[in-house]
């Protein structure tokens, strides 16, 4: 039977370049050892245009132009990367992209339940905002809001009490609550890399 291991990357749009190629780098050795251990990874993010989210792409593509040092061949992963979006208005990066499924999930009441508990205002929330958190449920919990991920790896900025704010708040917040643990790329970086050698 195949082994398969999910992972949400999630992460705050101002997220820096420096501290990106650290994320990258990381879970590149985290993949690899999954690798090693035939486990096939399927990499579930969202479409946002700066951030973690582009950790996704520049994955995808790396997959896609990998060629193996001893055979000379090009190297063929059984990775998935499934990139959520909140509506169909970004299908557009599929062609930049080929390699990365866009999924777009119709939200119903359940989605509108959830993040209306998660959000600390919800009555502010426009309707794309309430679609763009949807999606974010959809990244952690799969297209039917029962799939989970095995872990969520993010970086954002953390608040006094140690907690990530902004819309990647919401996201941890969500994947705890439903027993999905969760590493911050800065402080708990090396405990996801040591969760997989327990695999």
């Amino acid at each position: 039977m195949k082994k398969i291991y999910k992972i949400a990357v999630i992460g705050s749009r101002k997220t820096d370049e420096d501290t990106m190629s650290e994320m990258y780098m990381r879970l590149l050795r985290g993949f690899n050892a999954l690798h090693a251990k035939d486990y096939t990874i399927h990499f579930s993010s969202g479409g946002c245009w700066c951030g973690p989210d582009q950790l996704q792409f520049r994955f995808a593509r790396q997959w896609a132009n990998t060629i193996d040092q001893d055979t000379g061949k090009k190297v063929v992963w059984d990775d998935e990367f499934i990139c959520y979006l909140p509506d169909e208005k970004k299908l557009w990066l599929k062609k930049q992209n080929p390699n990365v499924e866009f999924r777009v999930i119709p939200q119903d009441d359940r989605y509108r339940e959830i993040v209306g508990k998660l959000h600390p205002a919800p009555e502010k929330l426009q309707e794309f905002a309430w679609a763009l958190h949807g999606r974010n449920l959809n990244i952690i919990m799969g297209d039917d809001l029962a799939t989970p991920v095995d872990a969520v790896y993010y970086s954002a900025p953390l608040d006094k009490q140690g907690n990530p704010t902004g819309g990647t708040a919401m996201g941890v917040k969500y994947a705890k609550q439903c027993g999905i643990p969760c590493y911050h790329h800065a402080l708990e970086g090396h405990l996801w890399l040591e969760s997989l050698c327990l695999l």
